[in-house]
């Protein structure tokens, strides 16, 4: 339809009109009463206030607590009754709860102190002597679980007068909250927080994000003021999440989301976040340490698709932040003759613009953006210098590589740090002589703390690595046994990487000098096993006896290098390894094929720690030997829980040869439990697909569909012949026995199946209508009623019930006549029609089946009977 508003149009709308009601509310208040009375003789004010949520009971309680402080300001003792007070939250009334339990357990923050709900100062009730001043906490449980914040009023009674206190308008109010639109088209929202986020205000930022929306903002950049302190840990988490997927914050649903339509959220120094170097805004590209930063991160896909025209109006005219990030993101689609301006902006006095600018500079191929870089590079300004260098050594243009590779022979005022940082980020031949020196320790020391030189070494080192300086080897030779553990390390990560015959025998001869004095690392290990060596072996052995922790590793190396006799030696260390380390030694043995493995399994099998029983389990699941069947079944036998009895069923169904069968079948023989061996049975009835008589168990089947009973019984006989413990044979042979009146022979076939499967309710049934029929009455519904605990909710089986009864019942009608007799025809009647309705109840579908079956016929005229229906079947007046 045409003219229609799109959704989102009329959320926006709607949000609109919100917030402004929200402002039309507070603009009732005076500033003043929203914190405080309108009366004279006293005054209430909001102390602290939180509205939180919390997950202490099942399902989970939103709360608002607070704290208020009381003046009496009249010369007379007053009384306040806070049992009294109301909060109307969104226009509904909540009373006051003292030490609610809902609360008991968890705790309100308040000034970055968690307080338990119990240890809360609460009155019912003030008395306040003449210019006394007192406090107390209010709770208010059970508000509406939602993600918005609601709008709430403290209400309280003082003398027939109503004090009103806005809790939005006091904690927004301390937000200190301003915004602006900024950048082409005014896209980006601008949001400077001066005050304190909390649980109630973070309402009013959502608002506010909102209404930017409707304004056509697609970014938004938070920007919390220096002086802004520590918030809770919760909306710290919520701001960041936000900011990182894009409005969403799926982990703090207890707070508002932000708009769809916003596309970025960039946060300018979140209060409590640390940024140790500027290395960490790209590892973290949504947290940004000042604002300018965040701008220019906002900005840089819109610059990249605005033409070259817009970009020099919003350097020549735009905002502030917006110039800088015009200048610092997309100089590189600017014209030549713009030059002047922007060194007109790198030697100005605004920092933000002159920042922009010398990264700008990187971008023009011209002698004077180059001289002008290596002038700020000379400055004793050290972020400018860096800044400088960083710039020359990530230009495209040779002329600035060059001015740099000059500059390096120089004094500047740049750290060795900051130096090695560039230019490993940056390699180039240009510098190989700079690096190298760095890598040889060969730089000025004196201001450099331990971890400071390290850094240095290490950077370089991989500088020169990715280079590719002619030398490396022996450079990393060197490197190699420095006394700097992160340095050796390095080079020896260098030297392995290499993956030549030279690098690795001089990493071998390193990784072995290590090992001798101290535990093996993750990467001589995988050197270890990439080129093995026998020197190594008794040294990690040694290692294995000596050290107590993260031995896993250890074990994998040593299980695949040791050569032969190696899985004897760590049969023997079994014993006094953590149980994870067992498992990895069951993994590793297995791996070698070796015969210790199913002798360890059998005892690790035996273990009460999931992780060893698992790992003996997978172990002898792939020895696929009469060994390992063994030993899964004796512990089947032995299994006493459902996860354990589930555990070996599968594994010996994963072996699936005729042994891991037949020990299924005799576990199921020497089961007692009933829960056992109902799973032990399901494991089997899932087997049967693989049977051999499967083909003409199905045929069977659909020969019993038509009721061509005769041919089905042949068939079964097949399946039967092919695979003599295919249950499914008998119990359907038994039921096609039964049609064709075949009872001494279909109660064999259904004994047959329920000694293989207890579980088959056709059979427990079908024999009990055999028993029934062949006199046996009492025997057949003592079978059926025996059995009934093991079918819960099965319809069909009290279905069938109902037959064995309905078979007694015919078969009691027709003997003598006598007071006991028809005592039986009742309760055998009552017995049948109760099977009946369970059934029905348990939704039953085949009552027109129900109505002509010949097992059921002396029912059929019972008024109960005729009204039975399915609890889903509507009433005939309906």
């Amino acid at each position: 339809m045409t003219g229609m508003p799109c959704p989102q149009t009329i959320r926006v709308f709607l949000t609109t009109l919100s917030v402004c009601a929200c402002l039309a509310l507070s603009s009732r208040l005076p500033a003043q009463e929203a914190a405080a009375s309108p009366t004279k003789d006293l005054s209430v004010e909001i102390q602290h206030s939180v509205l939180d949520f919390t997950a202490f009971v099942t399902g989970g309680v939103r709360y608002f607590a607070c704290e208020l402080r009381v003046t009496n300001h009249s010369k007379r003792e007053m009384s306040l009754p806070m049992s009294e007070v109301r909060l109307l939250a969104d226009g509904m009334e909540y009373s006051t709860e003292f030490h609610p339990s809902a609360l008991n357990g968890s705790s309100v923050a308040v000034d970055e102190e968690s307080i338990p709900f119990r240890d809360l100062s609460q009155h019912q009730e003030l008395m306040l002597a003449a210019g006394e001043e007192q406090s107390t906490w209010l709770i208010f449980t059970n508000l509406p679980a939602i993600t918005t914040v609601p709008r709430m009023v403290l209400q309280l009674n003082h003398n027939g007068t109503s004090i009103q206190i806005d809790v939005n308008e006091h904690h927004s109010n301390g937000l200190r909250i301003s915004h602006t639109q900024i950048g082409p088209g005014m896209s980006l929202g601008l949001i400077r927080i001066a005050g304190t986020l909390d649980t109630v205000n973070v309402g009013t930022l959502a608002s506010l994000t909102d209404q930017l929306a409707s304004r056509g903002v697609s970014r938004i950049v938070l920007s919390f003021s220096e002086t802004v302190g520590p918030m809770s840990e919760k909306l710290s988490g919520w701001v960041q999440q936000i900011a990182e997927e894009n409005g969403t914050a799926r982990q703090y649903a207890q707070f508002p989301a932000i708009a769809p339509s916003i596309r970025e959220i960039h946060v300018a120094r979140l209060p409590g976040h640390q940024f140790s170097s500027s290395s960490q805004q790209s590892n973290r590209r949504f947290l940004h340490p000042d604002e300018a930063s965040a701008v220019e991160w906002a900005l840089e896909p819109v610059f990249h698709h605005l033409p070259a025209s817009q970009i020099l109006d919003q350097v020549q005219h735009g905002d502030r932040l917006v110039r800088a990030a015009a200048l610092a993101t997309a100089a590189d689609r600017l014209e030549e003759d713009q030059l002047p301006m922007i060194m007109e902006f790198a030697a100005g006095d605004d920092r933000v613009l002159q920042r922009a600018a010398v990264i700008a500079l990187k971008e023009f191929n011209h002698p004077l953006s180059v001289d002008t870089l290596v002038q700020h590079a000379h400055s004793t300004d050290a972020q400018m210098a860096v800044l400088a260098v960083e710039c020359l050594a990530a230009s495209r243009f040779p002329a600035a590589h060059k001015a740099l590779a000059e500059l390096l022979e120089s004094e500047l005022f740049v750290t060795p740090g900051d130096l090695s940082r560039i230019l490993s980020t940056y390699p180039r031949e240009q510098w190989l002589s700079s690096l190298t020196r760095y890598a040889n320790g060969d730089f000025p020391r004196e201001q450099l703390s331990n971890e400071e030189i390290s850094d240095v070494q290490r950077d370089a080192l991989l500088a020169l690595g990715r280079i590719g300086h002619p030398h490396l080897v022996q450079l990393l030779a060197e490197a190699v046994h420095s006394e700097d553990m992160p340095v050796r390390e390095t080079a020896f990560s260098l030297l392995i990487s290499q993956e030549n015959e030279e690098c690795n025998q001089l990493a071998l001869e390193a990784a072995l000098t290590q090992i001798e004095s101290a535990f093996p690392s993750h990467q001589v290990l995988m050197l270890l096993e990439r080129c093995p060596d026998a020197h190594a072996v008794p040294l990690l052995v040694k290692h294995l006896d000596e050290t107590k922790q993260n031995r896993s590793n250890l074990i994998k190396t040593l299980a695949r290098v040791g050569g032969a006799g190696i899985d004897e030696t760590l049969t023997q260390k079994f014993s006094s390894l953590a149980t994870h380390e067992q498992a990895v030694v069951l993994s590793e043995l297995a791996e070698l094929q070796s015969d210790k493995v199913v002798a360890l399994a059998e005892k690790a099998i035996q273990s009460e720690e999931r992780i060893l029983f698992n790992s003996a389990i997978a172990v002898l699941q792939l020895q696929d030997s009469s060994e390992a069947v063994e030993v899964l079944a004796k512990a089947l036998n032995d299994a006493s829980t459902a996860r354990n009895v589930g555990a070996l069923t599968r594994a010996l169904t994963e072996i699936g040869t005729q042994e891991a069968i037949n020990a299924l079948r005799q576990a199921r023989t020497l089961a007692t439990d009933m829960g056992k061996l109902k799973q032990i049975v399901e494991v089997l009835t899932a087997m049967e697909n693989r049977s051999p008589g499967q083909q003409a168990l199905r045929n069977a089947q659909q020969h019993a569909g038509d009721e061509n009973w005769a041919k089905a019984i042949d068939d079964y006989d097949i399946a039967i012949e092919l695979d003599p413990e295919l249950t499914s044979a008998y119990s359907g042979r038994g039921h096609s026995r039964l049609q064709l009146d075949q009872l001494d022979e279909a109660a064999a076939d259904f004994r047959s199946t329920l000694e293989r499967n207890p579980f088959d309710g056709m059979s427990v049934t079908g024999l009990g209508i055999v028993l029934v029929r062949q006199g046996d009455i009492e025997e057949g519904i003592q079978l059926v009623e025996e059995a009934a605990e093991r079918f819960p909710d099965d319809w069909v089986f009290s279905y069938n019930s109902a037959c064995v009864f309905g078979r007694a019942l015919e078969a009691t009608s027709e003997e003598e006549p006598s007071e006991d007799r028809d005592q039986r025809v009742h309760d055998l009647q009552a017995e049948a029609m109760k099977k009946l309705r369970l059934s029905a109840e348990q939704g039953m579908p085949e009552f027109d089946f129900m109505k002509r079956d010949p097992d059921l016929r002396l029912l059929r005229d019972l008024p109960e009977f005729q009204q039975l229906k399915s609890p889903v079947e509507p009433d005939s007046d309906s």
